[in-house]
């Protein structure tokens, strides 16, 4: 919205050069920029972002924006459509507007009496013109006298810094310019004038740097980047006393003003899924999804800052300008020309997949000269409102970028897994895909939203991750499930590609970055577990882990299940023959009755299931024997794992009256 205030601009030259006169001339409304077309109806203003430089202003993110605000580095205001109706209808209207906003800007000294001199020019523009569209608008006061940043000049013999507004009407060739270099020292007298607002000592000590000197209060918009809360109003006595709680010499003012708008033009939202996704209840898988499908209640934004980890790369022209350049380029602006140059090669990695929002970060500082500060918050800034929910000081680039990899390595696995080994819709597979390709989505559910952002902090900091506390999460959900098949086969599939997700994860994470001994577990593929299971000859098979073990058990489980599907006229074999009467199932349950005892069953039914199924099985039942102590003191993981083989042994057939594929609806 902000650049459609440039599709209007109303130039009113006064020259105050001569003490015994004013003239003024009121320019034609003109256009800093181009309409450009989005569709046949449709059409986006595109400012010219260098001319735009002749008249800057600050957007009001608080109050009434009808009403001056703040203090103004220049006498440039913003006109909102009552506005201009309100010009068109009435002088005063433009005089009382004027007068509120001459008050409160730096540097212009016109005396009252000609203010409405100024109104009756605007007024008879004004009432001429019918505006198109939604009517927004800049007023400018172009005042050419000594003290201001307007000026005339000839054609051509403009300085570094100058920028031209047009043709003078008042001095044919000549034009009006601008200093820029004056307007930004307007600005910085403009934003300590609001901190003089709340107070100001002369002799007091800045909070920040405890330089003693001039100080004035720190109330300004960049405030609510000093505590890591902090509520509007001031908690400190009136307004005047406000310097007494928190004071700022000129320096640090700036520099906080200046840090808090880079930071603000940085950050981004976390997309509004992927919160309610990793806020959602982790031990409930109904909870979860019920969870998911609500609104979000608080926005989050992150920031990433990617800062030299040695102060001297300033003092190097050369690099401080190309540090210079990737921070416009990071904050999507536009570069000033003399730093361009032979940057058009430079390339950015994109690590939204790891931060949940939009981070670059340029190929320039992918290596350990540089740390990354990654910030999370939540609240509304234009109130002095701030939530602080964590902060991830000294992360490594190249750390971040080896995580990006790991999380495509997932995605790509992972991915192949739906399509091969699941019944889910496209839908459902896309979505899923979409969640376990990003780092918070991973450990949200594999801890909990309680931990997220511990354990991004350790994953960004190269720390162990503890898989206990994942392998309970996970077979708790998956046991929940279970006790609800056969209709609920889909969300155990969604809840195994979580699950293998996350364990490949941690297997890449353990043996690249981590580097502990013995890596992960190193899990078999999928591909590799079913053919394992069902391909290697029996008088062969050993399994190496109880990952392995479990697998196997859910698979040969749910293939035996499948005979008992068709033998039965429909009835599943867990929920008929395990789980009755409320029992949970456990790995002494799915030892002694589900393999135990399918032999006992194939004779009493009459069931067409094959004989390697069956030695399989009994092979499968003697190992828990080996593995007891193991499965004893891993009985989550050994469950997680147990769910995953049963979930996947699903085959589509056109045969099969079960559904064999997930109903979008």
């Amino acid at each position: 919205m902000a650049r459609n205030f440039l599709s209007r601009v109303i130039i009113v030259e006064i020259d105050k050069s001569n003490e015994k006169s004013l003239n003024i001339a009121v320019h034609p409304v003109r256009e800093c920029g181009n309409w450009v077309a989005t569709t046949k109806k449709n059409q986006v203003f595109v400012p010219d972002t260098t001319q735009a430089l002749a008249f800057p202003f600050v957007y009001p993110r608080g109050g009434s924006p009808l009403q001056a605000q703040g203090v103004y580095a220049v006498p440039v205001y913003l006109a909102y459509e009552k506005q201009f109706d309100e010009f068109a209808k009435n002088v005063d209207s433009i005089t009382d507007y004027l007068l509120k906003r001459l008050e409160r800007t730096v540097g212009v000294r016109i005396e009252h009496a000609v203010v409405p001199q100024i109104a009756e020019a605007i007024h008879s523009i004004l009432s001429g013109i019918e505006f198109p569209g939604k009517k927004l608008g800049l007023v400018v006061l172009a005042v050419i006298d000594d003290g201001s940043p307007y000026f005339l000049a000839g054609p051509g013999l403009l300085a570094d810094g100058g920028v031209v507004l047009g043709n003078s009407k008042l001095h044919p060739g000549q034009v009006i310019a601008v200093d820029t270099d004056r307007i930004l020292d307007n600005f910085w007298v403009a934003k300590f004038a609001e901190g003089e607002a709340g107070g100001k000592k002369e002799k007091g000590l800045c909070s920040i740097c405890q330089k003693e000197g001039m100080v004035v209060s720190a109330y300004n918009k960049a405030l609510y980047w000093l505590p890591t809360t902090w509520e509007a109003p001031l908690s400190f006595g009136r307004d005047q006393e406000l310097v007494e709680s928190i004071a700022l010499c000129i320096d640090c003012y700036s520099d906080l003003t200046l840090g808090a708008s880079v930071f603000a033009k940085m950050s981004n939202e976390v997309a509004r899924v992927l919160t309610k996704e990793v806020f959602a209840p982790v031990a409930s898988p109904i909870g979860k999804e019920y969870s998911i499908g609500g609104d979000v209640k608080d926005v989050i934004r992150g920031n990433m800052l990617v800062l030299p980890l040695d102060d001297e790369i300033f003092g190097d022209a050369e690099l401080a300008e190309e540090w210079v350049y990737s921070m416009f380029s990071l904050m999507e602006g536009d570069s000033p020309t003399s730093l361009i140059k032979k940057k058009e090669s430079s390339k950015t990695r994109h690590l939204k997949s790891i931060t949940g929002f939009e981070a670059l970060l340029p190929e320039e500082w992918e290596n350990e000269e540089f740390r990354l500060t990654l910030t999370y918050f939540s609240g509304d800034p234009s109130k002095l409102n701030i939530y602080l929910r964590a902060v991830i000081n000294d992360v490594l680039p190249t750390t971040a970028s080896k995580l990006q990899e790991i999380c495509e390595e997932v995605n790509d696995e992972i991915g192949e897994v739906i399509e091969d080994y699941t019944n889910l819709s496209e839908k459902s597979g896309a979505r899923k895909l979409r969640q376990i390709s990003t780092l918070p989505y991973l450990l949200s559910t594999a801890f909990g939203p309680p931990y997220v952002w511990s354990s991004m902090e350790k994953t960004l900091k190269r720390e162990s991750l503890d898989s206990n506390l994942f392998y309970k999460n996970s077979a708790s959900r998956m046991t929940q499930l279970g006790k609800l098949l056969p209709d609920s086969i889909f969300s155990l599939q969604q809840e195994t590609i979580d699950y293998l997700a996350i364990r490949r994860f941690l297997d890449l994470y353990d043996n690249n970055l981590v580097k502990t001994e013995g890596g992960g577990g190193n899990l078999k593929s999928v591909t590799e577990l079913i053919d394992f299971t069902w391909n290697t000859p029996i008088e062969e098979m050993q399994f190496e882990n109880l990952d392995e073990l479990g697998f196997a058990a859910g698979q040969v489980v749910q293939r035996f299940g499948n005979s008992y599907y068709a033998g039965t006229n429909g009835k599943d074999y867990i929920k008929h023959r395990i789980m009755t009467f409320g029992t949970s199932l456990t790995p002494e349950v799915i030892h002694l009755k589900a393999l135990g005892r399918m032999e006992e069953y194939v004779a009493m039914l009459g069931l067409g299931v094959s004989a390697d199924v069956l030695k399989r099985a009994g092979l499968v039942s003697m190992a828990f024997v080996q593995f007891d102590e193991e499965i004893k003191k891993n009985k989550a993981r050994f469950m997680a794992a147990f769910w995953a083989g049963y979930s996947l042994g699903r085959k589509k057939k056109d045969n099969d009256p079960r559904p064999n594929e997930e109903d979008d609806n």
